[in-house]
């Protein structure tokens, strides 16, 4: 595992162990997808000087470099393979078995019938390459190059929810720590952003005259529909939208709420041509992202982050993650709301099978916590009632 990362003198010095051993093969991994030809022909010979029985390889796609690595292996002594079809695997997917096939007959003189694997190939498992999307891309090649365990690409990814930018930053920030095993706790990395003790400057409480809040997602909603809500309601309505979401008029939109800060100063650009208020945890961030902010129109309600806790305050909250629904709620509460409607919200599902969803849990905690008998908590649909 993880071949790439080991020294020369720890691998002579394992190898020259595992040969006292009765083993009946050595197989070696590229884990991280970071090998190039000339780092696995050095590694491959290494091996080869020490151990005399079956060798077999595993290489990873992240640089789009798997077949190179694999056939320089081969050339110097690698003689067990491994493929998967249309290179089938976690993430940056591993190598072609008809690419490999393909290969072995024209370089090795071999005879194998690719007709079936074709077939298969393109039968099946192209539906299924399209449905889940393995295989290598931008993000899984800087993985690669930097040592990153492709997991955290992976977990990146499956949110769906992230910009370009934001997952550039993420990359960034793994790039400085030991990210080559994966470690769920190291998504929490966004933790040492924050600097202070969560106390800002702005309290909610004394600010808000009106007392109803409509908090909108990134989801999907009917803009007409939702428009013509805040419009029957806006003598008392204060809109908060989420993040950098273009979901209705600009003119519409009282705040816009952000609070994770890699998601902040990847979203900079386009707040300061929006001119847009901004709902921000200033005081809490670390120093450089504070900076950014001199000349925004900014309400600074603090934030800290400590597992497992949760807490609302005047000028603050405390809360286990920085998720901006739970911010912006936190927020309302703040502010003595009477009513706050939601939408935009499309993962939240008010059943049992659903009830570890993120969105549900969040709004099922300040429900029980901080809104019973003080606040009406609403989920508005896409249709706007």
């Amino acid at each position: 595992m993880q071949i790439s990362e080991i020294e020369e003198k720890n691998l002579i010095q394992i190898l020259e162990k595992i040969c006292t051993y009765n083993i009946n093969f050595f197989y070696f991994a590229d884990s991280t997808g970071s090998l190039n030809p000339s780092r696995t022909k050095k590694i491959t010979k290494t091996i080869k000087s020490y151990w005399k029985g079956d060798l077999g390889f595993h290489a990873h796609d992240n640089m789009g470099l798997a077949h190179k690595n694999l056939y320089t292996a081969i050339k110097y002594g690698v003689n067990m393979l491994d493929a998967t079809i249309l290179g089938m695997g976690r993430g940056p997917g591993n190598v072609k078995t008809l690419e490999l096939l393909r290969y072995l007959n024209i370089s090795h003189g071999c005879k194998y019938n690719v007709l079936p694997i074709k077939k298969l190939t393109f039968n099946s498992f192209t539906t299924l390459k399209n449905k889940y999307k393995w295989g290598t891309n931008k993000y899984y090649y800087l993985s690669g190059k930097y040592s990153i365990h492709p997991t955290y690409i992976q977990e990146i990814l499956n949110s769906k929810n992230y910009s370009n930018k934001y997952i550039l930053n993420i990359i960034e920030q793994l790039k400085k720590i030991n990210a080559r095993k994966f470690d769920p706790n190291n998504l929490d990395i966004i933790k040492n952003f924050y600097s202070s003790n969560g106390i800002g400057k702005w309290s909610p409480r004394n600010f808000f005259n009106k007392k109803n809040f409509l908090i909108i997602g990134g989801g999907n909603i009917i803009k007409e529909n939702i428009e013509k809500f805040i419009n029957l309601n806006k003598e008392n309505l204060n809109v908060l939208v989420l993040n950098f979401h273009k979901s209705i008029s600009e003119k519409l939109i009282d705040f816009r709420v952000s609070c994770h800060p890699l998601r902040i100063t990847s979203e900079l650009n386009i707040y300061k041509n929006k001119k847009a208020k901004l709902i921000v945890p200033i005081s809490s961030l670390s120093p450089e992202i504070k900076n950014n902010f001199k000349k925004f129109n900014t309400f600074d309600y603090g934030l800290q982050i400590i597992p497992e806790k949760f807490k609302i305050n005047t000028y603050g909250c405390i809360l286990s993650a920085p998720l901006v629904l739970a911010y912006s709620l936190s927020v309302c509460a703040a502010a003595n709301a009477n009513k706050v409607f939601l939408t935009g919200f499309d993962s939240y599902k008010n059943t049992k099978t659903n009830f570890n969803n993120p969105t549900r849990k969040i709004i099922l905690s300040f429900k029980k916590k901080y809104f019973k008998n003080k606040i009406k908590l609403s989920m508005l649909t896409k249709s706007g009632t």
